[in-house]
């Protein structure tokens, strides 16, 4: 994948993390989740994900070292990362990346769907065949 084929179609379809997690409260209120498939245990692992969401958002901190540290980078960066609303290992890591990716000003981070983003997904395969997620593309 090349910076090119990050195009502004795809980074206009891209959410914020506040708006991902609104999108993720929005759909979960619908008894729904993200994705093409929206059947009933990818909608009972994505309420179990949104619990985890919310705890990491409350309790996860960056030590002052830490801060200092990711503080200190000076090159912009745009961090995108390859979601769904029920994948526990996206729930487990998105929060924390986001804090991490928020402690540096010149960082940004944007969340896609990697079942609205097939070409993109397509691009980072586990072992050349898996849609495994989520992915981080910096």
């Amino acid at each position: 994948m090349t910076l090119a084929e990050i195009t502004p179609a795809l980074l206009n379809k891209a959410y914020s993390y506040s708006s991902y997690r609104q999108l993720l409260d929005t759909l979960m209120a619908e008894g729904k989740t993200t994705g093409t498939q929206q059947d009933e245990q990818l909608i009972n692992y994505a309420r179990l994900n949104l619990a985890r969401m919310n705890r990491l958002d409350k309790t996860f901190k960056l030590s002052t070292r830490q801060w200092h540290q990711v503080h200190q980078v000076r090159t912009e960066l745009l961090f995108i990362t390859i979601t769904e609303g029920w994948c526990g290992d996206a729930a487990q890591i998105v929060p924390v990346l986001e804090k991490v990716i928020a402690a540096n000003p010149v960082w940004s981070h944007l969340l896609v769907l990697r079942d609205e983003q097939p070409a993109l997904m397509d691009h980072f395969l586990t072992n050349g065949k898996s849609r495994s997620i989520p992915k981080t593309i910096i």
